[in-house]
Parts: C-alpha cells; sequence; structure tokens
C-alpha cells in the first residue's frame, strides 16, 4: 500500500477525507501552486540547490511529449516519466543508464530512497525499470531556464544527473536531493553534473 501512495498522490487527494488528508500531509506533502521563476529560485536557496544549476520544467513535458506516445505500448514508461520525484542518471551519450522514482521507494513518513544501500555506489544501483523513451537530449527541449541559470556546453559530461523536484512534495523533495548530491561523492574522478528540474507548475496545472 505505501509503495503506491505517492504514484496516486495527485488522484486522492482529489477525493480525500480530513484523515487521509492528514496522512499526506505526514509526508510533508503542499497544496499545489503556481510559481513565478524569483519563486523557483528562493526555494532553490532553502533547498540548498545552486541556482545556476536550475530549470523550470515546461508543462509540454507532460502534455504535448508524454500524453501522445502510444499509451497501450509505452502505458509504463509514460506512467514512470510523469512522476513527480525522479533522479534520472545519463550517461556521456545522454541515454538513461540508472532511474529513481517515488512510486518505487517504500518508507513512513518518510521515502526510503537508499533502500539495500543502492546509492552507496556511483552510479546508484537501479530502482526504476529504464527504458529509451526520454533522452538527455530530448529532456532539454522542456527544460526552461530561469534568470539565474547558467547554460551548460553542448558537450556532456561522464554522467548528468537530473533531478525533478517541487515545494510541492516538500521534504521529500529536500531528502531526495541530498541523497543524489550525497551519492555524487562516490563518482571518483568521473565528471558529472547535477541539474535540478522545479516541476510546480505542471503539478498546479494537473491540478487544476
Amino acid at each position: 500500500m505505501l509503495r503506491i501512495i505517492p504514484l496516486l498522490f495527485v488522484v486522492l487527494m482529489s477525493f480525500c477525507s480530513s484523515c487521509t488528508f492528514l496522512f499526506f500531509k505526514s509526508y510533508g506533502y503542499k497544496n499545489p501552486k503556481h510559481l513565478s521563476p524569483s519563486e523557483i529560485e528562493a526555494y532553490a536557496k532553502t533547498y540548498k540547490i545552486p541556482i545556476e544549476n536550475s530549470f523550470e520544467l515546461d508543462t509540454a513535458y507532460f502534455y504535448q511529449f508524454l500524453k501522445k506516445q502510444d499509451q497501450k505500448r509505452y502505458s509504463q514508461q509514460v506512467k514512470n516519466h510523469y512522476q513527480p520525484l525522479q533522479a534520472l542518471f545519463f550517461d556521456g551519450a545522454g541515454n538513461l543508464q540508472t532511474f529513481y522514482i517515488n512510486c518505487y521507494a517504500d518508507g513512513f513518513p518518510n521515502l526510503t530512497w537508499n533502500k539495500d544501500g543502492n546509492f552507496n555506489v556511483f552510479p546508484p544501483k537501479p530502482q526504476a525499470p529504464v527504458d529509451s523513451l526520454v533522452s538527455f537530449q530530448l529532456l532539454t527541449q522542456y527544460l526552461k531556464p530561469l534568470p539565474a541559470t547558467k547554460l551548460a556546453s553542448s558537450s556532456l559530461p561522464d554522467y548528468t544527473v537530473v533531478i525533478f523536484w517541487s515545494r510541492m512534495f516538500g521534504r521529500q523533495s529536500k531528502r531526495l536531493i541530498e541523497t543524489v548530491q550525497q551519492n555524487s561523492a562516490n563518482a571518483g574522478n568521473r565528471n558529472i553534473k547535477l541539474i535540478y528540474v522545479n516541476n510546480d507548475n505542471l503539478l498546479a496545472r494537473q491540478w487544476q
């Protein structure tokens, strides 16, 4: 039951009783809210996110890309890629190598990202099924720079790690960010880059 709770969060919240609402509040989830670029930057600072590596997720990623996929052929892949909390590890060619999402993380009152010590090595051991639906090159088409964002060069490092986070998912976002940041210390002499993508505005639009 705990495993499917994060996956069904947006749907369940629209039908929740006061008890269910308190249950989700115990995870630290907040009501969805549209954020301006300056507000995203302000929250990023509180989450200890480097502003120069921060982006906003374009809502077209969901409405014009994921929703237009063959829902019978790619239903599982689409469902995985629209999760609110994600960590995607891309290799130097931009191919997805390791994938972490909220609906595969057990735990209460906090999601357990480092189950079985998966994050003790870099790249971490796989959690969610890896697919080829989303490459790093494709994903960059839907990343909107913030005012303080410094655009990277066209050449890719050995690994690029993209973290989806939000104000809405509060401390669960913070815990995922901290886990990935700590894991990067295990990269050794490999060149890695962390990119942080806020998806509050997509979540707020889905809530409407």
